[in-house]
């Protein structure tokens, strides 16, 4: 027996020690470790450790508390949807750097780099690939979509997102990707993709992609890859800013500002402006036109209203604005025009057929139509515009005269760019055939009226610049001056008709005409008069009153023409010719 061995009477106590440690200490005995060997047999057999094992968790229900570590393992794929069809799958994307989650809808989710939304197609086509959509509703806690555009603030605002697979019609469901990249998309360059370039929400066509930044800009995101099928967008929806910047421009009505939205009675509202402009403030109002389909506007008296369209030009449709007397500014909007005398700026005005002034004193500026101002009376500047139809247009009608500007502008119609006075200048305009007070029979004679005015740079057909003198009540006088124009034959006072006169008193200087040019004469009369000078201008054969009934009185100094030999040209009387070649180049002097 041990020296230190303890011995008591309270046998009790010994007994009521719960741990083999605790009855070791009271004994005052150290216990040795335990050493065990190979355990053989069943666990059963083992009293001991299988007691321990049966205090254990079970791992199936484990719960641990502390640092748990787990040694470092290879595992490929995750699946945390087993015993279901297709998705939860959870695996590595070193590309993208972070885990691709499989959701069995054919979309990949990159974790982490990308926000989807499962959605519901509410229309009756398949939504592809790539296409831009909007909310339209709700069911089930799943959005309704439909494919967005930007033709309009409303339309633009519901943006939501981008189709990041094909989602079948009729309540087909699929991923729509908000924030992230969605690819095998045509993105090319020959299209105005560019790497890194913005992309946005079309507004024309519904759910598609443009490069380039419509009137209404919803940014879709990034052109990340380009190619044809295989091309890449980053997609982060940006269409609160330029909208916000838009609908600022137009808050609400106020004391001096109507707004005219798709649906609205667009007469009603021009009358509530006009009530605004009569007992208002200010003695005008605005009428702010939304984009949308209208019907037309008529006003009586004196129109105190500018009409105002915001957006897309082509998508404010109004069917007609028809004036008295107009003061204020008519701009960017789809519209036939009808007004009798008009005081107030017109820009950026679409009209599918007549655009009509009869008096003009402002700016029309960027204007068309298929009949464009065929009879205006024009004090004021007319710019860019186009005559898209083969009416006459800029006043090409009789009684028509210009006192103010034509420039930049085009025609298409026979006898287009009629008379002017004194005065007029028309400037870089083109015209097709009797163009530019082409036509003697639409011209006015009377009151020391006829062909005045300066012309500039102008470009037009046959019979143009008053080559087409038809009329035998007497001499026709073209006082006009014209500067760098080019027209083709049987132009610049042409004249074959019999019993028909045309004279010239003015200059020509830098222009170009094809046969029969600078009044020439087949049948009839034609007279370069005393005073009158062309200078550096070419003509094709017969020009430069070269024939028998065409006369010569004036200066024809350093031009050319196409007819050989020193009979090219002609002088009667005053007339002189100087430093002029014929086809052949050789020098011609006369008078």
């Amino acid at each position: 027996m041990p020296s230190n061995f303890k011995v008591s009477s309270d046998i009790d106590t010994f007994l009521r020690k719960q741990t083999r440690q605790e009855a070791a200490d009271y004994l005052g005995l150290e216990i040795p470790p335990a050493v065990w060997g190979d355990i053989t047999g069943t666990l059963s057999n083992q009293s001991d450790l299988q007691g321990a094992l049966d205090a254990k968790a079970p791992i199936a229900d484990a719960t641990f508390t502390g640092t748990t570590t787990i040694p470092s393992a290879d595992i490929t794929t995750a699946d945390f949807n087993a015993g279901e069809t297709d998705g939860g799958e959870l695996s590595w994307n070193n590309t993208e750097r972070t885990l691709n989650l499989a959701t069995g809808a054919d979309t990949t989710i990159q974790v982490g780099q990308e926000t989807v939304m499962y959605c519901r197609n509410k229309t009756g086509t398949d939504i592809l690939n790539g296409q831009v959509v909007k909310i339209v509703g709700a069911q089930g806690d799943t959005p309704d979509i439909e494919l967005a555009i930007a033709s309009n603030t409303e339309e633009a605002h519901r943006t939501l997102g981008v189709a990041t697979q094909t989602i079948s019609a009729n309540s087909g469901k699929g991923f729509i990707t908000l924030v992230g990249k969605v690819r095998g998309l045509d993105l090319r360059l020959l299209n105005g993709f560019t790497e890194g370039g913005l992309v946005y929400l079309s507004d024309t066509t519904a759910g598609a992609l443009t490069p380039i930044k419509p009137e209404i800009e919803v940014e879709i995101g990034h052109a990340l890859r380009l190619g044809q099928n295989n091309g890449t967008l980053g997609v982060f929806i940006n269409n609160e800013a330029a909208v916000h910047e838009l609908e600022q421009t137009v808050p609400h009505n106020t004391d001096s500002v109507v707004i005219c939205n798709d649906g609205d009675n667009i007469q009603d509202k021009y009358d509530e402006a006009v009530a605004l402009a009569t007992g208002g403030l200010y003695g005008y109002a605005d009428l702010i036109v939304m984009s949308g389909s209208y019907s037309g506007i008529t006003g009586t008296g004196i129109n105190n209203v500018s009409i105002i369209g915001v957006g897309n030009r082509d998508h404010i449709e109004i069917g007609g604005i028809t004036l008295d007397v107009n003061y204020h500014l008519i701009e960017n909007v789809n519209s036939d025009i009808s007004i009798t005398s008009n005081y107030g700026d017109i820009k950026n005005v679409y009209s599918g057929f007549n655009f009509s002034i009869l008096e003009n004193f402002v700016d029309i500026i960027d204007c068309s139509a298929s009949i464009f101002l065929s009879y205006v009376l024009n004090y004021g500047l007319i710019e860019g515009c186009e005559s898209r139809g083969l009416n006459r247009g800029f006043g090409g009608s009789i009684g028509s005269s210009n006192h103010g500007t034509i420039k930049n502008c085009t025609a298409k119609g026979f006898e287009s760019f009629g008379q002017q006075d004194a005065d007029g200048v028309t400037e870089n305009c083109t015209g097709v055939d009797r163009a530019f007070a082409g036509s003697a029979s639409n011209l006015d004679f009377s009151g020391g009226q006829g062909v005045q005015g300066t012309y500039k740079n102008c470009v037009a057909g046959n019979l143009s610049f008053f080559g087409h003198n038809t009329t035998t009540n007497g001499v026709k006088t073209v006082e006009a001056t014209y500067i760098n124009c080019t027209a083709a034959a049987n132009s610049f006072g042409f004249v074959n008709t019999v019993g028909a006169e045309t004279h010239f008193s003015g200059k020509a200087i830098g222009c170009t005409s094809g046969n029969n040019g600078f009044f020439n004469s087949v049948n009839g009369n034609t007279k370069i008069l005393n005073g009158a000078i062309l200078e550096n201008c070419i003509g094709g054969a017969n020009s430069f009153a070269k024939a028998v009934s065409s006369d010569n009185e004036g200066v024809i100094l350093r031009c050319r023409t196409g007819t050989f030999g020193s009979s090219a040209f002609s002088v009667t009387g005053t007339g002189k010719v100087r430093l002029c070649l014929d086809g052949n180049y050789g020098e011609v002097n006369l008078g």
